[in-house]
């Protein structure tokens, strides 16, 4: 885990972000996919499918 107690020098402190921030960065990233999954399969049914898929959310 990030020990935050010692006194670090900037590049492990960017480190230790990296290391907290980086699963975060990759979640928005695969939910951002799903949303575009989403609209292209549902993009053929017409703009009330649309507008139920994007209220949904």
């Amino acid at each position: 885990m990030v020990d935050l107690a010692e006194n670090k020098t900037p590049r492990e402190i960017r480190r230790s972000i990296f290391n907290l921030a980086w699963l975060a960065v990759l979640r928005m990233f695969l939910q951002s996919i799903v949303g575009v999954i989403d609209f292209i399969m549902i993009g053929s049914l017409g703009a009330t499918a649309i507008a139920a898929v994007d209220m949904s959310k």
